[in-house]
């Protein structure tokens, strides 16, 4: 039901700054009715649409600074301007995570670059993209540089996904691994061996096999 979600939304979102448009006042309770839809039309129509001489605020390719609304495993759920969007792991960062819930935090401020905007004149809605990558230096790559092969390294599986598994490693590069020799699961969290068969820096990243599970996320 709807009523249900609402209240899963708002109860994910504790913590996060937001603005609101005072409705009215109830005395008795000393406390004030608000709108944060208002509010976020508000100021969509203030940033994302053309004002009085035609300019337009925010457009493609502007850095703009959001608020952290909502996080969970893989991605991030940003309010900027008016407009919310959600940020999914492989554009937080170069450098493959985990768990976004170790990085970033409910009311945390970001930058992030726009790269998609659709805006509806006449309802005032606004969906945007938005990477964040874009704005950082990409140490994965910097570090991959520095991996050998046949060398072995710890690192931290990210995901597993039909047979493989994707690694963040402890010097920060990205890797996969084709095939697990230890005989136990791997899944995502697990702290692993990872030793290095080739390195593809089209992709950014090492190849080669899990060796040993070093201690498991149960």
């Amino acid at each position: 039901p709807l009523a249900i979600r609402l209240v899963r939304v708002i109860n994910s979102m504790i913590g996060a700054e937001i603005d609101f448009i005072v409705m009215g006042l109830v005395d008795e309770m000393k406390s004030a009715i608000g709108s944060r839809a208002k509010a976020m039309l508000f100021k969509r129509r203030r940033y994302y649409f053309p004002n009085n001489v035609g300019y337009v605020h925010i457009r493609v390719g502007r850095i703009v600074e959001g608020r952290v609304m909502a996080v969970g495993h893989k991605m991030i759920r940003l309010e900027a301007f008016g407009a919310e969007c959600v940020v999914h792991a492989k554009n937080l960062g170069w450098e493959w995570i985990c768990d976004a819930r170790t990085h970033y935090s409910i009311g945390d401020k970001v930058e992030a670059v726009i790269t998609s905007i659709e805006a509806n004149e006449e309802t005032g809605d606004v969906s945007i993209e938005v990477d964040m990558r874009e704005l950082k230096r990409n140490e994965a790559i910097k570090a991959l540089k520095n991996c050998m092969i046949k060398g072995s390294y710890f690192g931290e599986v990210t995901d597993v996904h039909r047979g493989g598994y994707f690694i963040s490693l402890a010097n920060h590069a990205n890797a996969y691994a084709h095939k697990n020799k230890d005989h136990k699961y791997v899944g995502r969290g697990d702290k692993v061996l990872f030793v290095v068969r080739s390195l593809d820096y089209e992709r950014g990243l090492a190849k080669g096999l899990i060796t040993r599970i070093i201690r498991q996320d149960l």
